[in-house]
């Protein structure tokens, strides 16, 4: 004898839905957007300076490398690249202020999309987790 199973759908689940798309896109343009901007700006400013623009092109390669890795990582494993983004944000935000000990906007504006991006996927997490648990409710008939 076959089961039907009929799920309840409201319409809270299905903007649960639409909101976890539109969370994990979001999250997805932010990342992409900051890693293409950090290496084109490192790479136009380190062709700028022509004693030594190797050094700030490998410079540019790691950190916009290192922002397009995680988002990418973030597609497969979402909480370890959302924590991953959220801790270079915080890392880009405090290594200047020991290295120096002076404050700066950039020091604020630099990590901003990254913890942003990060936040944005853990958002997207918590949205499907809460959109599991309302799907539980469901009816078996025979």
């Amino acid at each position: 004898m076959k089961k039907w199973v009929i799920k309840k759908k409201s319409l809270n689940t299905v903007l649960l839905k639409k909101n976890n798309k539109f969370l994990y896109l979001l999250a997805q343009i932010v990342g992409y957007v900051t890693a293409i901007f950090l290496l084109l700006f490192g790479l136009l400013e380190s062709l700028s300076n022509k004693e030594t623009w190797s050094a700030g092109v490998v410079e540019a390669l790691i950190f916009g490398g290192v922002v397009l890795l995680l988002v990418t990582i973030s597609k497969r494993k979402l909480i370890l690249g959302a924590v991953l983004l959220i801790l270079e944000g915080i890392f880009v935000f405090v290594f200047p202020i020991i290295r120096t000990g002076e404050v700066h906007l950039t020091g604020f504006i630099i990590p901003a999309p990254m913890v942003l991006c990060g936040l944005l996927f853990l958002f997207s997490r918590q949205k499907r987790v809460g959109e599991v648990s309302q799907n539980k409710d469901s009816m078996a008939i025979k």
